[in-house]
C-alpha cells in the first residue's frame, strides 16, 4: 500500500499489473482503499475463474468500462498444453457474472500458432466466442444494454528460457491463412470486433528471441537500412529460418545457455515434454520450493 499511497499523492489513477493479478488475495481490499482515497485504477487481465461479483461491483463503482480476460486458446486441449487450468464452463460463468453486474466492454485475448495447433483448435476460438456472447446476451437482455466484445488475436512466439524454447514458430504463411479464416468467421458476429498482430513482426520477435550472435549482423543491417527488415533479411548471409522454424534437440547447446536466470534447463525440458503430453503442472506454492530451481 505504501507504493499505492505514493502514487495517489502524485496522480489520481493507479495501474495494478501482475502476471496473475486476480490470484492476489488482497486485491479487493487494495481496490477499496484506492476508492476510499478518491483514486481510480486500471487492471491487467483477470483469470476467468477468479472473477467475483464483489470485484465486478468495485469495477462498476470505479467507472471501469472494460475488463480483460485471456483464455489464450479456443480449445481446452491447447489450454492444457500451455498449463492454463481453465475450462469452458468457467469461462462461460465469467461471461454471465460480468453481464449480471454491468455492460462492460470485454476484451478477450487469444493466440494462434500454439504448438501442435490444428485447424480444429482455431475453429474452437469462434465457437468459444459465440457461446461467450450468447451468455452475455441471455443475462443482460432484460437490462436492455449488452456489452461489446473485443478480440485480440496474436501469433504465438517461442521465447528463450521457456518450455517452448525448443519448439519452432509456425510459418508466417500458415498464420496469415488462419487469421484470414478467423476474420471471415468472426466478422459475421454482431457486437464483436477483432484485431490481429502482424505475422511478419511476430517472425522478427522470434528471430530476436531465439537467434544467436549471428543475428546481431541482421539487426545492425536493419538499423543501417532505416528499419527495412525485409531488405535486411534477404541481403544477409545468415539464414533467419534456421532460428525461427527449426525444432531444436533437447540436448543441443542453446545460444543463451551461458546465462543463469535461476530456472534450470532440465526443468524447462521436463515441462516441455509434459506440455506435449498435455500434463499440467500445479502453481507454485508459497514458501520454500526446489521444483524449478529459482528459489534455491
Amino acid at each position: 500500500m505504501d507504493m499505492i499511497n505514493g502514487a495517489l499523492s502524485k496522480a489520481r489513477k493507479v495501474g495494478l499489473i501482475s502476471p496473475a493479478l486476480s490470484d492476489y488475495p488482497e486485491l479487493e481490499g487494495i481496490i477499496s482503499r484506492i476508492l476510499d482515497r478518491g483514486g481510480t485504477f486500471s487492471l491487467s487481465s483477470l483469470r476467468a475463474d477468479r472473477i467475483t461479483r464483489s470485484l465486478l461491483e468495485q469495477l462498476k463503482a470505479a467507472g471501469q468500462k472494460s475488463i480483460s480476460i485471456a483464455p489464450e486458446a479456443g480449445s481446452e486441449r491447447l489450454r492444457l498444453l500451455i498449463n492454463k487450468h481453465l475450462t469452458e464452463n468457467q469461462i462461460m460463468e465469467a461471461a454471465s457474472k460480468i453481464a449480471e453486474v454491468w455492460s462492460f466492454s470485454i476484451r478477450l485475448y487469444f493466440l494462434v500458432g500454439l504448438p501442435t495447433e490444428a485447424m480444429e483448435d482455431v475453429e474452437e476460438i469462434v465457437g468459444l466466442v459465440k457461446k461467450f456472447r450468447h451468455h452475455m446476451i441471455k443475462v443482460a437482455r432484460p437490462r436492455g444494454t449488452i456489452g461489446s466484445i473485443k478480440l485480440s488475436i496474436n501469433c504465438f512466439v517461442p521465447k528463450a528460457f521457456t518450455p517452448f524454447q525448443w519448439h519452432p514458430m509456425e510459418e508466417v504463411t500458415s498464420l496469415k491463412s488462419k487469421q484470414k479464416w478467423l476474420k471471415k468467421a468472426l466478422g459475421k458476429m454482431g457486437g464483436v470486433t477483432v484485431s490481429f498482430d502482424v505475422p511478419k513482426w511476430a517472425y522478427i520477435q522470434a528471430l530476436l528471441s531465439m537467434g544467436d550472435r549471428r543475428v546481431g549482423s541482421i539487426l545492425l543491417r536493419a538499423h543501417r537500412l532505416g528499419g527495412n527488415w525485409k531488405r535486411a533479411l534477404t541481403s544477409s548471409d545468415v539464414n533467419p529460418d534456421f532460428f525461427v522454424y527449426r525444432e531444436k534437440d533437447l540436448e543441443e547447446t542453446l545460444p543463451w545457455d551461458f546465462l543463469d536466470q535461476g530456472i534450470s534447463k532440465s526443468y524447462l525440458a521436463q515441462e516441455y515434454m509434459k506440455a506435449l503430453e498435455l500434463k499440467t503442472t500445479p502453481v507454485c506454492k508459497v514458501g520454500k520450493c526446489t521444483r524449478c530451481g529459482v528459489c534455491e
